[in-house]
């Protein structure tokens, strides 16, 4: 016979009775909010009868307000790794605090787990990520993309300088960016590999900005013609670099995707590192947390306040030349922008009360100060 299927939450139905012939039922309920938490439960009917299902409790566990992990999820991730996972044989999976993609650690006695993460104020206490050692064995994936898009961004926190999250297949092709002894490359598509001095240089390096000791924010922002690269930490301010007159295509276009491997945390991934390949394709060293991925290319702003969030800063301004004669200003949001003519003048806000990003122009002659007040 046919079987009615009707969910409750509570005395609340959900969604439509579903009619079929199969003996089982699933709910599955999108888009988790504060108000979705409570008791469900099942009705099934058929021609002789209906009985109820008991309840099943369901809890939703939000970020506070202002936190790392809230400003990640008010961005729509695809996943959101915190890697605070125990780890086991048994268990070797790192969670996604949003999408269900979950990662999976392949050497689960290399890394170390639950390790003290980024002490700031935007992160919980305690705060815990994943070690990782400098060796060909010590592998932990996050799941395979469905594409590397040109509308993309990857964002995470790692220490000591083991900034490096590429993937390649078995032709070179690389998605992601790469080490290169203290030095960021960008990898993307017939760019190139490492190994034949391919990608582009990013102009930042490691050593000579001070991100070899204590964490790093790091974050690559793909758009089709451009490719935007943020470091910072809590002890200087945000920097970044753009690669600009590019032609990306996704990795789907570049024939690319069903031959690369998962991104891993600190490796370069292709056939060869995966194969024990040796030292040149060891694992980098450090402890990672946070890590988040984005079907969009998002903002400066966006990228900011995702830093800023990680350390907690209330105030906060940047200005940002755009190659025509203005600067692009960004501020924290709800601050009021002011000026003055002179450093140590008398600021006053800025007429029409504008919005992040604003443009002023950069004027030749005399100088003009900004800063930003809360309300």
């Amino acid at each position: 016979p046919n079987y009615t299927y009707q969910w409750y939450q509570g005395a609340t139905p959900v969604g439509s009775p579903t009619t079929t012939t199969a003996l089982n039922n699933t709910i599955v309920l999108p888009a988790l909010t504060a108000g979705s938490a409570g008791a469900y439960s099942v009705t099934v009917t058929n021609p002789y009868g209906s009985t109820n299902s008991g309840p099943v409790s369901l809890t939703v566990l939000s970020p506070p307000a202002g936190s790392y992990a809230a400003k990640v999820l008010s961005d729509s991730p695809w996943g959101y790794w915190r890697l605070d996972d125990n780890v086991t044989a048994a268990d070797p999976a790192l969670l996604d605090e949003w999408g269900n993609n979950n990662g999976v650690v392949v050497d689960t006695g290399a890394p170390t787990y639950q390790v003290a993460a980024a002490p700031y104020a935007g992160f919980p206490n305690p705060h815990l990520g994943i070690q990782m050692t400098n060796d060909v064995t010590c592998r932990a994936n996050l799941p395979q993309l469905p594409v590397w898009s040109n509308q993309m961004t990857i964002a995470f926190w790692v220490n000591n300088g083991g900034v490096q999250m590429c993937t390649m297949n078995g032709y070179g092709n690389g998605y992601g960016l790469y080490n290169n002894a203290g030095e960021l490359i960008f990898e993307w598509a017939s760019l190139g590999a490492p190994s034949s001095a391919g990608g582009m240089d990013t102009g930042l390096n490691l050593q000579s900005l001070g991100y070899t000791n204590g964490w790093t924010f790091c974050a690559l922002v793909v758009s089709t013609n451009e490719a935007d690269i943020y470091l910072g930490n809590n002890t200087s301010n945000l920097v970044s670099a753009s690669l600009t007159g590019l032609a990306l295509p996704d990795s789907t276009t570049a024939g690319d995707t069903a031959g690369l491997y998962p991104p891993g945390l600190g490796r370069m991934e292709w056939p060869y590192s995966e194969a024990g390949g040796g030292a040149g394709y060891n694992t980098m060293p450090g402890v990672w947390s946070d890590v988040a991925i984005f079907y969009s290319s998002l903002t400066p702003l966006q990228v900011t306040n995702l830093y800023v969030a990680g350390i907690g800063i209330s105030s906060w301004i940047t200005g940002k030349p755009d190659g025509s004669g203005n600067l692009i200003l960004n501020w924290n949001q709800g601050g009021i922008l002011q000026q003055t003519s002179t450093v140590n003048g008398l600021y006053t806000d800025v007429v029409g009360s504008p919005v992040p990003p604003y443009s002023v122009p950069i004027a030749k002659t005399g100088n003009m100060f900004y800063r930003v007040r809360n309300n």
